[in-house]
């Protein structure tokens, strides 16, 4: 179990070091926002990551292309909260599976590619209903 954020930079070396001699299932966890307008899913999901920049969140976003830039950013921010609203919108649809529902799906295909066998999506929403609804719509 791949706690979030998870994607592929992260599976992969991580299935590396578990080094299973048999047959072995990843489950990843990731936070999930879905919706027709990208830039109401990425607002849902933004205060969801607000804790991803802390030290401990480290494993999972250091092998990220912008980890580094992600960690520096942290690093300028006094809080949690104000490192969310700096965050930029396409990192934040990475840290979460924030977008469109076929944006959502591609994004499940690619962890599917990196040998993910089963995708658990925590709802981001401030509407639990319609995000459960919206979340629906990928299957």
């Amino acid at each position: 179990m791949l706690a979030e954020p998870c994607t592929p930079e992260h599976v992969r070396p991580a299935r590396q070091q578990i080094a299973a001699s048999g047959p072995h299932h990843v489950v990843a966890y990731n936070v999930a926002s879905v919706h027709d307008d990208p830039a109401v899913a990425i607002a849902d999901a933004r205060p969801t990551v607000q804790w991803i920049g802390e030290p401990d969140w480290a494993p999972p976003v250091r092998p990220l292309a912008f980890g580094e830039e992600l960690a520096a950013l942290r690093a300028r921010c006094v809080s949690p909260a104000e490192f969310a609203l700096k965050l930029p919108d396409v990192w934040v649809s990475q840290l979460a599976l924030a977008g469109t529902p076929d944006a959502v799906r591609a994004r499940l295909d690619e962890l599917a590619d990196s040998r993910v066998a089963s995708s658990v999506l925590i709802p981001a929403s401030p509407r639990p209903l319609a995000a459960l609804e919206n979340l629906a719509r990928v299957l």
